[in-house]
């Protein structure tokens, strides 16, 4: 039955699935309307970029808001290049974001608790006998495919299902694709992903105390070195220095740098220096602390200040006298100028010596013998 209007067009039901979508239209898998605003996205208030994590990954993007009162930590519904997903709010974005060429999602709404509890709910169904992870990882067992399966992620809009798995190689996973989608009625995506991403999505204390620096705030993974654990003086024993991913832990970069610039303003060991009038040798050093160890002639240990030391050498320079000062009176006025161009080599001046270089000694050579038939070794006359 209509309902009665009093002439005016009844407004449609936002809930209600579009009878005639359109093309251009944004949908919950993303796609070719990702640039346009959803539609619960508010059309009134002041519009803000901000950066939020999402999804599986930690992936970190821009969004555009105008939902007020947004401050860290606030979970929010957002519509990414991947559908619709719950997120939260890092930080503002910087200026001048919008300008960038990278796309821009859109903060739909803060997210409610019953979206919360969907979201739990969803993330929870794998871990029943039935679920997804379970029923992929008998498949793979059963078709002896080489890959491990680390996790699932079914996003909030739904539309399908993201399987993150690790391999040496490439996998023909055509066949486990299909049993996934007969399954499961929908998309299927799988995602193959390294060691350290493996323990971003698994991993979440570090040795320290602390939530996984990947799982927090690093976006990039920079390669670590075995000279960044040498130069901060750590001990090389692989199982301190590694993190979950079983990689050199990422944090040994972070002070680099500092140890670098500070080793430079200290002596190597071996070197020769003075302390209050005194020549030592440098034995070792503490880079933070500035300290240096010296041995002495006699044998005796002094940790000292690198700033009360000086190269052995200085006293020694400053007693020598200068030698590019001239000793002579200056030439007369009518003298050329000693900046004028020698003669060529090889030609000498009347009474004066040849400037030119030296000749060099010409070797002679030694004519080599033709061989004799007979043996003699003889030159003919």
């Amino acid at each position: 039955m209509a309902r009665e209007t009093d002439g005016r067009p009844e407004m449609p039901d936002r809930n209600a699935p579009d009878p005639h979508p359109r093309d251009d239209e944004p949908s919950p898998r993303g796609g070719p309307a990702y640039h346009l605003p959803p539609k619960d996205y508010p059309t009134t208030g002041s519009e803000r970029v901000v950066t939020v994590r999402y999804g599986k990954m930690r992936a970190r993007g821009r969004f555009r808001s105008k939902t007020p009162g947004l401050i860290y930590s606030d979970r929010v519904v957002v519509q990414s290049d991947r559908g619709i997903e719950v997120g939260e709010i890092v930080f503002d974005a910087p200026r001048g974001a919008e300008s960038r060429s990278e796309p821009l999602g859109w903060v739909v709404r803060r997210a409610s608790d019953d979206d919360a509890r969907e979201h739990y709910e969803l993330n929870e169904r794998q871990a029943g006998p039935s679920g997804e992870f379970e029923f992929c990882r008998d498949r793979i067992a059963a078709l002896e495919l080489p890959m491990r399966l680390v996790d699932v992620e079914r996003p909030f809009g739904g539309g399908k299902l993201i399987f993150f798995f690790t391999a040496d190689g490439r996998v023909d996973f055509r066949e486990l694709v299909r049993d996934l989608a007969k399954r499961f009625r929908t998309r299927i995506e799988m995602k193959q992903i390294g060691v350290r991403d493996e323990a971003k999505v698994l991993g979440e204390v570090g040795d320290c105390g602390r939530e996984l620096c990947c799982r927090t705030f690093l976006t990039r993974m920079q390669p670590i070195s075995m000279r960044m654990a040498k130069v901060q003086k750590t001990t090389l024993d692989p199982t301190k220095i590694s993190g979950r991913c079983g990689r050199l832990k990422c944090c040994l970069r972070y002070e680099f740098d500092a140890y670098l610039s500070l080793r430079e303003a200290l002596p190597r060991s071996g070197t020769r220096v003075r302390h209050d009038g005194r020549t030592a040798t440098v034995s070792g050093m503490d880079i933070l602390s500035q300290m240096v160890t010296i041995v002495l002639p006699s044998g005796e240990r002094n940790v000292v200040h690198v700033s009360t030391l000086e190269p052995a050498d200085r006293r020694a320079a400053s007693k020598q006298p200068a030698a590019t000062e001239p000793t002579t009176e200056p030439a007369a006025s009518n003298d050329a100028p000693s900046d004028t161009a020698p003669d060529a080599p090889g030609t000498d001046t009347p009474g004066t010596e040849s400037t030119g270089a030296p000749k060099r000694k010409r070797r002679k050579r030694r004519k080599k013998r033709p061989p004799s038939g007979d043996g003699s070794g003889g030159a003919q006359s």
